[in-house]
């Protein structure tokens, strides 16, 4: 079905870290259209699956959470993921039109939806988000056959350049090691044993999947990749 696009890191940062103003002011969402435009071309051309892939985290209790963090979390985690598609889905639409396979979105969530958080509320309900527009995408995208679902991982381990960046930097937080504090997430979330631990490798084989034709009558599926954290 062709590479993964996976958008939503280049846009995110686009509107999560400048001042808060009112989107539909803000020069960077044209900047934004202008680079989906580019990246756009060759998704025109092909099936090519959108993956929404950015997230943040940060810990805060609700009563001291700071508002910056909170704007950060949900413009990066749930508003990008919606700018993301908005700039994607036209250009499936009009391969659809024409005719041809259109495409695929995937997000990802995380098993967090499943049983919530102490601490990272702003995380939580960022991540619930993005299970509602999977559904609510899958419904109104049908009609132009783009399939659109949502991956929702468990704790992945810390590796350089492969793992959880997520992990490395709450671990800073916490004071504690990156495989420390990954291990302390498992241990809260998964099942008991070490075949339970996640790996970005199990995240990406279900993205492989999902992107394959193999997955091609689902849609509006959330997918735990978990080790049996949301059957707890």
């Amino acid at each position: 079905s062709g590479p993964v696009f996976n958008l939503a890191f280049e846009l995110c940062h686009v509107f999560a870290y400048k001042p808060r103003v009112p989107v539909k002011k803000q020069p960077e969402l044209d900047a934004a259209t202008r680079y989906c435009a580019v990246l756009g071309q060759p998704i025109r051309h092909s099936a090519s699956p959108a993956m929404q892939n950015a997230g943040i985290a940060a810990l805060d209790t609700i009563h001291d959470m700071r508002s910056d963090v909170l704007h950060t979390i949900l413009d990066t985690n749930l508003k990008g993921a919606m700018f993301v598609a908005k700039y994607t889905v036209g250009p499936m639409i009009s391969r659809f039109l024409a005719g041809e396979e259109s495409g695929r979105i995937i997000n990802i969530a995380s098993a967090v939806v499943g049983a919530g958080h102490p601490m990272l509320s702003h995380y939580v309900a960022s991540k619930h988000g993005l299970v509602g527009l999977t559904s609510s995408w899958a419904a109104e995208l049908s009609e132009f056959n783009i399939n659109v679902n949502v991956i929702c991982p468990g704790t992945i381990e810390p590796a350089p350049g492969r793992g959880s960046g997520m992990v490395q930097g709450l671990s800073a937080a916490m004071e504690m090691p990156p495989l420390e504090a990954y291990e302390t997430f498992s241990a809260q979330g998964c099942l008991p044993g070490t075949k339970w631990r996640c790996t970005m490798q199990d995240i990406t084989d279900m993205v492989l999947f999902l992107a394959s034709d193999n997955a091609r009558v689902i849609t509006g599926a959330v997918i735990p990749v978990d080790g049996g954290h949301m059957a707890r």
